[in-house]
């Protein structure tokens, strides 16, 4: 609930109140205001629920409410300083409804404004205006039953008077403003953080990736250096068989003789690993694999 020198107040439809999000386009809002969203109800009216706790310091004797919708002016309500039965302030919920607070009939227009459109509902808000006052006329009436509402005077100005701040929009909107866009593929990729070594030309053309020679798949990491030191997969299926020792977590080059399998082969099951001399997926090969023990 938007609370403002702990006064509250919210958008209701009935005795439902709406729920707010936060407004977080403005990162350093004016003194005194505050910003949210609320999800669209079509055609509905709805009523400003003001809450005032007892606590709250008058500048005068009464609080002025105006109201405005679409930068228009709408309406406007005063309520005195309500006095408890020992004299004391007390609490006060002002509840403030008018023929002219209602949300609008959503409906697609048939052109390239729907009601989805981020830029068909800006300045769609309600603005409710909160400022301390003096009494000049207290209401009054004649004999014959009409009444009048009395007159009362802004207090403090524009450092005294809280600005509460409903932009409301349909559902459709509301995601485009309050879910990030996706990424934008950027024009220029990052370079490498390896630079190009004179003698990489010459590797590229020598490195075989099982059966084709395809320096776009080289190693986990994609990248070219030469200088480092590199184990290959013994398994023949391997799509990417060449890796330097850093991407998979070696210090140093296997036994010599020994079988060695990528981290990508070992979780394979065994009719997918082609080891030669070791083909027989039915045989002691599948034994071996399962167990794991072997595979460094």
């Amino acid at each position: 609930m938007p609370t403002l020198s702990h006064i509250s107040t919210r958008l209701t439809i009935g005795s439902l109140a709406l729920s707010e999000i936060p407004d977080n386009s403005t990162p350093n809002p004016e003194p005194n205001t505050s910003s949210c969203y609320i999800l669209i109800s079509p055609n509905k009216p709805f009523l400003v629920a003001i809450h005032i706790p007892a606590h709250v310091v008058f500048l005068g004797d009464a609080l002025l409410f105006k109201i405005l919708k679409d930068g228009r002016f709408v309406t406007q309500s005063w309520r005195a300083r309500g006095k408890d039965e020992d004299g004391g302030a007390k609490a006060m919920d002002v509840w403030i409804g008018a023929e002219e607070l209602r949300f609008p009939h959503v409906v697609e227009d048939g052109n390239a404004n729907p009601p989805g459109d981020v830029a068909l509902w800006d300045g769609s808000e309600v603005v409710v205006q909160i400022s301390h006052a003096r009494i000049t006329e207290p209401p009054g009436g004649d004999g014959f039953g009409n009444k009048t509402p009395g007159e009362v005077q802004p207090l403090g100005g524009v450092d005294h008077t809280l600005a509460f701040t409903f932009k409301y929009r349909p559902e459709a909107v509301l995601r485009a403003i309050l879910l990030p866009p996706p990424p934008l593929p950027s024009p220029n990729p990052a370079p490498s953080s390896y630079d190009e070594h004179p003698a990489d030309t010459a590797f590229k053309a020598h490195i075989t990736n099982g059966k084709d020679k395809n320096p776009e798949i080289y190693c986990n990491c994609r990248l070219i250096r030469a200088a480092e030191p590199m184990v290959t997969c013994d398994n023949d299926r391997c799509e990417i068989k060449t890796f330097h020792f850093d991407c998979v977590g070696l210090d140093e080059a296997p036994k010599k003789g020994a079988t060695w399998l990528c981290p990508t082969c070992r979780k394979l099951p065994a009719r997918e690993v082609e080891i030669e001399g070791k083909t027989d997926e039915f045989g002691p090969f599948q034994e071996e694999w399962i167990g794991n023990e072997h595979w460094y």
